[in-house]
C-alpha cells in the first residue's frame, strides 16, 4: 500500500466574458450581459406590469453574482439588489436590499414579491440543466453546467 494523495485529473478553460449560448457533448455554457437578462425577463411574459427595467451585474466574482436593478412594477418604482448563486444544481436568488416608495423593504418581503412575479420559489430556480458553476467577469454572468 502506497501512502500519499489520490491521483486526480483537473481541467481548466479560459472562457470569454461575453454573451454565450453553447451546448457541446452535454456541457452547457451560458453568458449573460445585463441587457441579456433584461430581455430574458421581458420575453418570459411572467413579469407583466414590469417596465423601465435596468440591471447591473457585478464586475468580477469567482462564485455568484451581485445584481442590482431598478424599474417600475404596475406603476410603482422600485430598486434593489440580489445575490445570485448556484445551489445544488439550481440557481438561487437571495435578495439583500429593496426599496419601494423611497422606503427600505425587508428582504423577506422582496422574496415573496419575486416569487409571486416569476411564479416559482426564487431560492430554487431550474434553468433547464444542472448548474455546476456561476461567476461573473467583466460584468457578464457566466453559468456553466451539464444536461441531465
Amino acid at each position: 500500500m502506497v501512502s500519499g494523495e489520490e491521483p486526480f485529473l483537473a481541467v481548466a478553460s479560459v472562457e470569454p466574458c461575453a454573451t454565450a449560448d453553447v451546448e457541446s457533448g452535454g456541457a452547457i455554457h451560458r453568458g449573460y450581459t445585463a441587457q441579456d437578462l433584461i430581455q430574458a425577463v421581458q420575453q418570459t411574459g411572467q413579469a407583466s406590469g414590469l417596465s423601465n427595467l435596468n440591471m447591473t451585474i457585478s464586475s468580477d466574482s469567482i462564485s455568484g453574482a451581485i445584481i442590482t436593478g431598478s424599474g417600475s412594477y404596475n406603476g410603482v418604482n422600485w430598486s434593489g439588489a440580489v445575490v445570485l448563486t448556484a445551489r445544488d444544481g439550481t440557481l438561487a436568488i437571495q435578495p439583500v436590499s429593496g426599496n419601494m416608495f423611497g422606503l427600505s423593504v425587508p428582504a423577506q418581503q422582496v422574496v415573496q414579491q419575486i416569487a409571486q412575479i416569476i411564479g416559482t420559489d426564487p431560492s430554487n430556480i431550474s434553468p433547464g440543466f444542472m448548474v455546476d458553476r456561476l461567476f461573473t467577469c467583466s460584468a457578464v454572468l457566466i453559468v456553466d453546467g451539464r444536461s441531465v
